[in-house]
């Protein structure tokens, strides 16, 4: 595939993302799930076919260009539920990362997150597994991907007008 057609498909998205953190920073949208499909599958299709007539594609560019875009915008819609969720891992993972210099075993980290251990020891595992986090003499700490993630998902939380932490 030619560098223009992802170039143009990813700027695409990128319009819409914008569109969509811009209104949602300004109006609590209700039924987001039901807007976001609108806007991103719906509301992109005048978009992509007035681009295409501006830009004068031929019908093979613009059809790579919006499976470019669908293909991003299907992907965003599966994972902002997640995203703006309560996530477990997620939970752990910006714990220990507000309590970088204590030593947290999982007890602590269960009793200060809610739950059981037995609840949150296979999410452990996973992430470490992962290489989120690992374990030094029996206490937990992020790893550099743990770290990275963690950031990530605290900025575009931000992004979203979401505080850190909350679902």
């Amino acid at each position: 595939m030619r560098p223009d057609i992802l170039r143009d498909g990813f700027f695409l998205f990128s319009f819409f993302l914008v569109v969509h953190l811009v209104v949602w920073r300004c109006i609590r949208i209700r039924r987001e799930i039901i807007w976001l499909a609108y806007l991103f599958l719906l509301a992109a299709l005048p978009v992509l076919w007035g681009v295409a007539s501006w830009r004068r594609w031929s019908f093979g560019e613009s059809y790579a260009v919006g499976a470019v875009y669908f293909s991003l915008a299907v992907f965003y819609l599966q994972t902002y539920p997640a995203i703006k969720a309560d996530v477990p891992t997620f939970r752990i993972l910006l714990f220990i990362q507000a309590h970088p210099n204590q030593d947290l075993d999982m007890s602590h980290l269960c009793d200060e997150i809610g739950g059981r251990k037995d609840l949150h020891s296979d999410k452990i595992r996973e992430m470490q597994d992962d290489a989120l986090i690992t374990s030094r003499d029996g206490n937990l700490h992020l790893s550099r991907a743990g770290r990275l993630f963690a950031d990530f998902f605290i900025g575009y939380r931000r992004l979203l007008g979401l505080k850190t932490g909350a679902g």
